[in-house]
């Protein structure tokens, strides 16, 4: 297997890896077509080790294939879990419009499985439980009862969820009645990374442009990057972007400019700085928020 293959595995153990090793050893040393490890890795039911080896192969060749090659029920099961993982949707919304038009095509409705959404939400209860500082006075309960009854914000969070958002509540608004959400883990979300600000921006470069943009990527997401204010907001809460920075929400009249203001922690301080909006880093992702 490729060194690129190899390097994914890396601290990943169980069923999942073994049969995901299994799979790739086939494909790149005995030359396994392309079809049959689709119908295998699909055939499994399991959401979990099908986004595991999708992450491991060429995410637009995958599809491709069963643009070519599935017949529409096959293609339906694609569909619907690919549009599930904003990374797959990103790297395909780049650089194959055919397929997306397919997808939007599907009326896919963003909500997750009855097991998608018990699963986050014992998530998101064990962190609400573990990090009561930062939503003195809310109950849980009433937080699930909300969440409950909206399947598309459940959608979104766990889009922030699974993007290493680590999404938590830091706040209610007493005149919308909703509860806020933020993109609360350590470093800015792990596969929101490499992002230009938005896509004039990406247009703007004319070579090594970066796969999406984070006014895009957030759109799909049902989120809204934070602004500079719920960024000092979030900064109270904790320690945030030790090593990372995040871009913020930029006003216009500096997009116009070129513009885009990002932020950070660095030497016990908070600093909020701008770049040109078309630039893009490993170490800069963007943070979100929800409000439900």
């Amino acid at each position: 297997i490729p060194k690129r293959q190899i390097s994914l595995f890396h601290d990943r153990s169980g069923p999942q890896t073994f049969t995901a090793v299994a799979l790739f050893t086939l494909k790149f040393v005995i030359g396994l077509p392309e079809i049959m490890l689709c119908t295998a890795t699909f055939m499994t039911n399991n959401s979990k080790f099908q986004t595991f080896v999708l992450k491991c192969f060429n995410a637009t060749r995958f599809i491709r294939v069963f643009l070519e090659k599935f017949t529409q029920i096959h293609r339906n099961i694609a569909f619907n879990l690919i549009l599930q993982y904003t990374y797959f949707y990103s790297i395909v919304q780049v650089t194959d419009s055919h397929i997306i038009k397919s997808m939007k095509n599907m009326g896919y409705k963003k909500e997750l499985s009855t097991e998608q959404s018990q699963e986050l939400l014992q998530t998101l209860k064990a962190r609400f439980e573990k990090n009561m500082s930062r939503h003195k006075g809310i109950e849980w309960v009433k937080v699930r009862e909300k969440l409950e009854a909206n399947p598309e914000k459940l959608w979104s969070l766990d889009e922030m969820e699974v993007t290493g958002g680590e999404p938590d509540i830091v706040g209610f608004d007493q005149k919308s009645g909703e509860y806020i959400f933020y993109d609360c883990s350590v470093e800015s979300p792990r596969d929101r990374r490499s992002l230009c600000y938005d896509r004039a921006a990406w247009e703007s470069r004319k070579a090594n442009k970066p796969e999406n943009t984070a006014m895009d990527v957030a759109a799909e997401m049902g989120i809204e990057l934070l602004n500079e204010e719920q960024y000092q907001e979030l900064q109270q809460l904790g320690n945030f972007d030790l090593k990372t920075s995040s871009w913020l929400k930029t006003s216009s009249d500096m997009r116009k400019l070129g513009g885009a203001i990002f932020g950070d922690r660095r030497f016990g301080r908070i600093f909020i700085y701008h770049n040109g909006a078309d630039s893009y880093y490993a170490a800069r992702g963007f943070r979100g928020v929800l409000k439900v």
